[in-house]
């Protein structure tokens, strides 16, 4: 049996889902925070500009994480890659969790 080749990450198709929610997440969380701190003068917004680039990257990294999960769910329905059946059970529940525990925390802080 011939082992198969070494695929790196960057050369699969998730790896642009990644990098495309993964930069529009860390985009995402600038300008919520400079809105933020903006809409708030005081001593205690320039402390929220010191931790923006932690706040953009740790946004960026999750973000980054969903985006493979979304691309596995997109790659597997469109018949580009198969995957084994935990994986894609995996993704399915990341991709349809994180938006659903957004706008559940969105409803709630609401309210």
């Amino acid at each position: 049996m011939d082992p198969q080749p070494e695929e790196s990450f960057s050369a699969r198709p998730e790896a642009r889902f990644a990098l495309a929610t993964g930069l529009l997440g860390a985009a995402a969380a600038t300008v919520l925070t400079v809105t933020e701190t903006l809409e708030a003068p005081g001593p205690a917004s320039a402390v929220a500009y010191v931790y923006l680039p932690f706040v953009a990257i740790c946004a960026a990294a999750i973000a980054g994480v969903w985006g493979v999960a979304l691309g596995c769910v997109c790659c597997s329905l469109a018949g580009v890659r198969s995957y084994y059946r935990a994986v894609l059970m995996l993704a399915w529940l990341l991709v349809l969790a994180f938006p659903a525990v957004f706008f559940w925390v969105r409803l709630t802080a609401a309210t």
